[in-house]
């Protein structure tokens, strides 16, 4: 139950109520309280990474595709990277258009971050699929 301005049991000091719209956000191993103000929206955040990742997945998938490398072996020598992260990374290129929007501008599910997508890679071929596995169904 909720107290009125100015009741307390038990006692004489008044009691105030104040409602702020509030967000949690992970900052590394830490979690931030935003506080915005009354009425403004919660405006999405664009994940750097994410957005680096879905880059990379794009361009080593057109590097295959166009024959400007002969294998993930070689895109994986070329960017000094391990050839199953190049392997995993490039299921991105078969995400949604739609999936691969919302991820670019930020409006998609917050635990959808680099490591969690990694993880979740390759994903399912049907594109309905992954909007359910990814959470965007919305």
């Amino acid at each position: 139950m909720r107290k009125q301005l100015g009741e307390v049991e038990g006692g004489d000091a008044p009691v105030f109520v104040i409602e702020v719209p509030v967000q949690l956000k992970r900052c590394g191993m830490a979690v931030r309280l935003v506080v915005r103000p009354a009425g403004s929206p919660i405006e999405p955040e664009v994940d750097a990474g994410l957005v680096a990742l879905i880059g990379k997945a794009l361009d080593w998938f057109e590097r295959l595709r166009s024959g400007r490398a002969d294998s993930a072996l070689a895109i994986a020598e070329q960017d000094q990277v391990r050839s199953a992260y190049v392997t995993r990374a490039m299921g991105l290129a078969y995400a949604a258009p739609d999936i691969l929007h919302r991820m670019v501008r930020g409006d998609h599910p917050r635990e959808l971050t680099v490591d969690r997508v990694m993880k979740m890679l390759p994903l399912p071929l049907d594109w309905e699929e992954q909007r359910v596995v990814l959470k965007m169904t919305d």
